[in-house]
């Protein structure tokens, strides 16, 4: 049997401690899909995998999500430098701070769409 708790940051209790649930419906659909993108970076250390390669893994989050989805993958990323990452996502990427020279990110121009009369 598989157990799985959240603590989120974003949700602090009245004494300053982290909200903790085990009821995956509760959260959102950005908190699963950071949730989930944590468990895959999980089996993948455990598992040793040489390659990560995620598509389009942040759709459903929020800003905030997705930021800390992006600083929690470059750190996992810096950490394991015998591992190879590829994450593809839609959204405009913010300004990285001071990225080691191991981490590198490809940023590819938007194809042209051809219009649907042509």
């Amino acid at each position: 049997e598989l157990h799985i708790s959240v603590r989120m940051a974003s949700h602090l209790l009245k004494n300053g401690e982290l909200a903790e649930t085990s009821n995956l419906r509760t959260l959102s659909g950005g908190e699963k899909s950071f949730v989930t993108l944590s468990l895959m970076l999980a089996l993948g250390e455990c598992m040793e995998i040489p390659f990560r390669v995620m598509d389009e893994f942040d759709v459903f989050m929020d800003e905030a999500n997705r930021r800390a989805a992006y600083d929690t993958i470059v750190r996992v990323a810096t950490e394991a430098r015998h591992r190879q990452f590829i994450f593809i996502t839609p959204h405009a990427l913010p300004n990285f701070d001071a990225l080691e020279e191991s981490v590198k990110i490809q940023k590819l121009t938007a194809p042209e769409r051809r219009s649907a009369t042509q």
